[in-house]
């Protein structure tokens, strides 16, 4: 039985590398297949097509409680959007969940898929019912891959393949929205069933790596397959433990070094399987500003820094114009443009989905409140640079 796992052009090609390496370490009988590089943006283009452009406007309480719905799906709850704090009301560009599985169906018109197979879409598209996960009754679901790294302090991709499997889970024992809601647990009790009201609450799944005995005689009673069983239990028990020595390894060892590599000062964290933080030349530009100064910057004092801000740059541009390069560095030390806090925004976003937030704490540039600079905490003993 074939699972399709796709992904929409905004979710991080490391991630999704990842969480299929997680998923095919136990082919058989389910076989997971990655989305090609053509298929990517063909995904995107659709998705462009449907309404995107619509926002909404999300109250605080609208991030802890689920909303009442009740279409033909099998949901989850997305309670916020993560990252950093969020001043509420706030205004998010969203998508219906059967609008967001047009990328599916599209797939499976486009590639021939048959009706047994699953279509599963990893997205950073919000959806207007602040889920974080949706699948239907034609084996059809979407894992919203945002905010993961930040709520569990993981590696978001064992969430979100821990998501991939319970979704399979889902669509296989159950009938829709109407039987789910009857064998779902609303209060946590650390089983696949849970339902997670909040994203927080899946760490207690992922930590117990169980199923009830009562939703296990469910499965009896409908004659759920034993070998999708057994791969299901090998998957979230892999994910289990991982997660548990993570925490262990946070605990004892701390902070991994790290290495920038080559001329273009490639980032890996070395003790952390050497994984490797990609950043775009101007994230790397401002990294390393902030890397050259332990004792950090003010906010309002990036003019002071802009030869350095040149230098590093004509490091990493990789164009050939020149407008574009001032308008950059311009951009970059104008305290009233954005483009400086949207550069420390997204690297930080790409530390915490591949460390998670309790180890991204040593490498993100943030506000030290007691003397108002912006720097990052990691120890420059453990920065290493390799030519």
């Amino acid at each position: 039985m074939n699972v399709h796992v796709l992904r929409d052009s905004k979710f991080s090609q490391d991630i999704y590398d990842e969480v299929i390496k997680l998923l095919q370490e136990f082919n058989n009988p389910l076989n997971f297949i990655p989305a090609t590089d053509e298929i990517h943006n063909v995904l995107w283009n659709s998705m462009l097509e449907i309404e995107r452009k619509k926002t909404r406007i999300f109250l605080e309480n609208e991030f802890k409680k689920k909303e009442n719905y009740n279409p033909e799906g099998i949901m989850e709850s997305n309670d916020s959007r993560g990252y950093e704090k969020i001043n509420f009301p706030i205004e998010r560009e969203v998508a219906s969940p059967h609008d967001i599985l047009k990328s599916c169906y599209n797939f499976r018109t486009e590639n021939d898929i048959g009706d047994e197979d699953f279509v599963i879409l990893l997205t950073e598209q919000a959806n207007n019912l602040n889920w974080f996960s949706f699948g239907d009754e034609n084996n059809n679901a979407f894992i919203h891959t945002s905010d993961w790294g930040y709520y569990l302090g993981c590696n978001s991709a064992y969430p979100i393949t821990y998501e991939v499997i319970s979704n399979i889970y889902y669509m296989i024992l159950f009938e829709g929205m109407s039987d789910i809601n009857i064998h779902t647990h609303k209060i946590p009790e650390g089983c696949i069933n849970d339902f997670c009201e909040q994203k927080k609450d899946i760490k207690l799944k992922m930590r117990t790596a169980d199923i009830c005995s009562v939703c296990q005689d469910v499965m009896i009673e409908r004659s759920f397959p034993m070998s999708i069983a057994t791969q299901m239990f090998g998957i979230m028990e892999y994910l289990r433990k991982n997660l548990l020595s993570l925490e262990r390894f946070y605990t004892i060892r701390g902070a991994s070094r790290v290495e920038f590599r080559g001329y273009t000062r490639k980032m890996f964290l070395t003790d952390l399987d050497d994984i490797e933080i990609r950043l775009t030349p101007l994230e790397k530009t401002v990294y390393h500003l902030f890397i050259n100064h332990p004792k950090g910057i003010m906010a309002n004092c990036i003019k002071d820094v802009e030869q350095e801000l040149r230098d590093l740059y004509g490091i990493f541009f990789n164009g050939n114009n020149l407008a574009n390069f001032e308008n950059s560095i311009n951009n970059l030390c104008d305290y009233l443009n954005p483009s400086m806090q949207e550069k420390v925004s997204s690297i930080k976003r790409k530390i915490i989905d591949a460390v998670g937030s309790n180890m991204a704490k040593y490498y993100i540039i943030e506000k030290d409140n007691n003397d108002n600079r912006y720097k990052i905490k990691l120890d420059r003993e453990l920065v290493d640079f390799i030519e």
